[in-house]
């Protein structure tokens, strides 16, 4: 899920099944309408502005890391 653009009325977003739909704001999470799927707010907003995948879901906590 990642945020395709801004528009006046909010985020245009789109779903990793290519659902499009509009958010008025980010929140804790994000919803797809369509299917269920969430991303949380912060994530999106992240990877919008840097232009990546930065997503706190996707990076493991380095004590657990070290722990392996």
């Amino acid at each position: 899920m990642q945020i395709d653009g801004k528009i006046e009325g909010g985020y245009v977003i789109i779903c990793q099944d290519e659902h499009v739909f509009v958010v008025e704001r980010l929140g804790l999470y994000v919803e797809c309408p369509s299917c269920g799927r969430r991303k949380i707010g912060a994530d999106l907003a992240m990877d919008y502005v840097l232009g990546g995948s930065n997503s706190l879901e996707d990076r493991v906590p380095q004590s657990a890391a070290l722990a392996k």
